[in-house]
């Protein structure tokens, strides 16, 4: 097994800080809804989003999630995202009537258009959202709302994950791509500019030069 030095985790942690960008649990405000964003890979998002409910946080979960383009249905045999995490919220004892199901977007910017656009058909119309992502997509859906709503105000939340998990080269390559989304969406006018500080570049740069 090859030995990971303790500088590369280092970077890699203060990379990770910075892209998920999460507000502990016990600084977070009360506020209208709790938005989870769809994701085939796990069931700690709509977990994150029960457990922000049961502690009154907000009185609504709005799911998002069709499935991503390189698939045609969702996880664990149900048709979408955003069913699966109905399914979950259930089962945590979440009341059906309090969730809001889009099922239609396969993509961050789209959970996002989507959701409001279904909150509205709903007559919701929330002023200040908990946004509950996969960890390393907290800051893009962060500046993304920021961008597509500016009028409601969000605050990240979502679940620890070891750093550990992201040393495989598939997830360490997903975490380069994200610094480059924030050009190439923020150019598109798809999400609100990030400024990356230095240090959080000099330690992307460190990875990348030992990959």
């Amino acid at each position: 097994m090859q030995t990971v030095s303790s500088e590369l985790i280092q970077n890699l942690r203060v990379i990770l800080d910075f892209l998920t960008a999460s507000t502990p649990i016990e600084n977070l405000p009360v506020c209208d809804g709790i938005f989870l964003f769809g994701s085939s890979k796990t069931d700690l998002i709509p977990k994150s989003g029960a457990n922000l409910f049961k502690k009154g946080l907000a009185r609504k979960i709005i799911c998002t999630g069709k499935h991503t383009l390189r698939l045609t249905s969702g996880p664990m045999g149900f048709p979408t995202e955003a069913e699966w995490y109905v399914d979950v919220l259930i089962r945590e004892g979440i009341p059906q009537e309090t969730i809001i199901v889009e099922n239609e977007s396969t993509n961050t910017l789209e959970n996002i258009l989507f959701g409001i656009d279904t909150c509205r058909k709903h007559n919701f119309h929330p002023r200040s959202l908990i946004l509950c992502p996969i960890p390393p997509l907290c800051c893009r859906s962060l500046a993304t709302f920021k961008k597509q709503f500016p009028e409601i105000e969000v605050f990240g939340h979502t679940f620890e994950s070891p750093v550990e998990t992201y040393l495989a080269p598939d997830r360490m390559k997903r975490i380069f791509r994200e610094f480059e989304r924030f050009k190439e969406y923020s150019a598109k006018g798809d999400m609100a500019e990030v400024t990356v500080p230095q240090n959080i570049q000099d330690s992307v740069n460190f990875l990348k030069s030992h990959q």
